[in-house]
Order: C-alpha cells, then structure tokens, then sequence
C-alpha cells in the first residue's frame, strides 16, 4: 500500500506538525496507562509528559495541572485515557491499515505504528479533542465529570462518526465560550434540549459560536431532533 507524506498539508509558518505529532505520540503513549497501579504517580508522570508537549508545541509549560489535586487529577487522566483509547479503536475498525494510503511524519510511518490509515488518521485531531475536552471541563465542572459514562458510548455510534465527518469537512464547526471546538456529543444533547428547529439560535444560546453549519450538517440534526421526539 503507497503512503502519504503528513509534510505537504502543512503550512510551514504554523506548528501543525508538532500538533499532529503530539497527537500521534499521545496515541501511542496512552498504551502505557494500563500499566500504572498507582493514580497520583500517573498523574505525576502526565504532568512530566504534557509539560513536554506543550514545551514542543507553544514553546512553555502550563502549570495549571500542578494545582490539581493528584488523585482526582489521576482518575481524570485514566477516565481520559479509557475515551481516547476507546476513539482509536473505533477508527481500527472504520479506517483499518492497507485499506487505504499510509501517514508518514518525519519518514515514520504512523498508520503502521496506529493501524490506522491516512483517512483515519485524518479524524486523529477530533477524536482526540473529544477525549481531552471531557477532561479539562472535568477538571472543574461536576456535571461534565459525571457524564463520562454517556460520552464514552456516544464514541461507539454512528452518529458520532457522521458528526465527526461534518467536523472534519468543516460542514460543522462550532466553538464554546472558551474557544474550544464543540464535540460531537455536546453537538448531540444540544439538538436534544432545542425547544425547536432553530438549533443555531439554540446553540448561540448556549454561548457557542457557530462558525458553519451547512445544509448536510442542518438535516442531519433535523433527523436527530425528529428521532429523539
């Protein structure tokens, strides 16, 4: 099966690539997880690892995380790392190696390294905001904590991966209050609550900004409005 060089999408005045490859490193190194015993060693250890990641990406630390208590801040990273392993073995099972073109960064072959080919490897950015967003919501909003168990089954249905595609497409594109892309799942419970059809007034509501949101995107959550009803 041919490959893909990551290398021509980039723009070479951003750091894509060091988002890609933290993205990727962070796939491979929550295999790991499972292998600590003790939660506030794991917390001391993400702290080490996202401090390294941060330092590649933006070029400084965030110090936020050393404030958090360490077994609370353990039992969100191993919550987080469960959603994100779960993502990865969803996009195995849609996207599976050799069934389409390979990813390689830096002449590695990530798809060989992931099982994941280039198309899936493409939804890598989303499925891993998926994941991270639930964990630092978590981190200060009860309600968001508690609703782990709901958004680790989302991950498993189609309508995530639908959803997933119009994100991906940039069909879909809505961002919260703090700048940060909205998921699929809290796309979903959004059409839920909408007293109606007018789901952008709804979501503006909700002090999103809703940057597109295309026709496809719109009957699709008209099918989920009418199903839920």
């Amino acid at each position: 099966m041919s490959q893909i060089d990551a290398s021509i999408f980039f723009d070479p005045q951003s750091n894509q690539k060091e988002i890609l490859l933290a993205d990727l490193q962070t796939a491979k190194w929550i295999e790991r997880i499972n292998l600590y015993t003790d939660l506030e060693q794991l917390a001391e250890h993400f702290i080490y690892y996202h401090h390294h990641l941060t330092q590649t990406i933006i070029g400084t630390t965030v110090k936020r995380l050393e404030q958090i208590d360490k077994l609370f801040l353990g039992t969100v990273i191993q919550k987080w790392s469960t959603l994100y392993s779960t993502a990865l073995s969803q996009l195995r099972k849609h996207f599976p190696l050799n069934s389409a073109p390979s990813l390689t960064v830096n002449s590695k072959d990530w798809s060989e390294i992931l099982l994941i080919n280039s198309v899936g490897l493409a939804r890598l950015a989303n499925e891993s905001r998926y994941a991270e967003y639930w964990a630092e919501k978590s981190l200060c909003n009860s309600t968001v904590y508690d609703s782990y168990a709901d958004r680790l089954e989302f991950l498993t249905t189609d309508l995530h991966l639908q959803l997933s595609h119009f994100k991906l497409t940039g069909s879909l594109t809505i961002y919260d209050t703090a700048n940060l892309g909205v998921t699929t799942y809290d796309i979903a419970k959004a059409v839920y609550e909408s007293p109606d059809l007018n789901f952008i007034k709804h979501f503006r509501s909700l002090g999103w900004q809703v940057v597109s949101f295309n026709e496809d995107a719109s009957q699709l959550c008209l099918l989920l409005y009418e199903f839920f009803r």
